[in-house]
């Protein structure tokens, strides 16, 4: 059975003590993706597709919160989105955590729905 897919799933993903809010990328985004170049699919899919974070200290144990650009039809590299990691919120991220959060978009986004629940 074909199962449709839903834009409000969430999932959680864990970096080094925090918890980032994984969610489900609409096929538009998904589809513009072709042709980009990594750094532009890389900052498209964590300001898509992260709904934000939980546990997150900088260096001095000072807890940074996420915020979301909710503005509807918001450009990033070149594709509208709705409610995406504010620019700030993406920047303060290390880069390792930028890379291991897109990693885990792309993946979350590729499995089937069965596959996703495991």
């Amino acid at each position: 059975m074909v199962v449709a897919r839903n834009l409000s799933t969430v999932k959680e993903l864990v970096v080094d003590q925090t918890t980032f809010l994984i969610r489900t990328l609409p096929h538009r985004v998904m589809l513009r993706m072709e042709g980009m170049n990594q750094a532009d699919v890389i900052e498209l899919v964590v300001r898509a597709g992260c709904a934000g974070w939980r546990d997150f200290a900088d260096s001095e144990g000072n807890v940074i919160a996420s915020a979301l650009d909710e503005a509807d039809g918001k450009m990033i590299s070149g594709v509208a989105v709705r409610s995406a990691l504010s620019e700030e919120s993406y920047e303060a991220l290390p880069l390792n955590m930028v890379n291991d959060v897109a990693e885990a978009v792309l993946k979350f986004n590729r499995l089937s729905p069965d596959d996703s629940g495991n």
